[in-house]
């Protein structure tokens, strides 16, 4: 509920500032994209929504046949966890969670600036 949130109140700010209206179906109010409060909605999402730069780029080492992933969290922490091909997303969170401490319901795995997604398939 709270990430579906700050997704909609980013596109209603995102509205606001192209639109320069109010994003309410039948509302003609005019919103400067300049106005205080979009300008204040504005600094509250870049600060929940900062990017954290790093020059931190780990090689791979070469060990005979063991892969390796590089896993770097938004703090800055980083860790190696062995992978095979066969690994379910799933077993990749569980390696983070145990080297990092974090909860795997509480990770967002990026590969190339795109989220993973996680699905399950429930047999009968």
């Amino acid at each position: 509920m709270f990430q579906w949130f700050l997704f909609s109140f980013q596109c209603v700010v995102g509205f606001c500032q192209k639109k320069k209206k109010c994003p309410h179906p039948g509302c003609s109010i005019s919103i400067s994209p300049n106005s205080p409060t979009i300008l204040w909605f504005n600094s509250v999402l870049e600060e929940m929504f900062r990017e954290y730069k790093t020059d931190y780029s780990p090689q791979a080492p070469k060990q005979a046949g063991k892969e390796v992933l590089h896993i770097t969290v938004l703090n800055g922490d980083a860790t190696q966890i062995p992978y095979l091909s066969f690994m379910t997303m799933s077993e990749v969170k569980s390696h983070i969670a145990i080297k990092l401490n974090i909860p795997p319901n509480k990770q967002k795995l990026l590969h190339q600036e795109k989220e993973v997604q996680v699905t399950t398939l429930l047999l009968k």
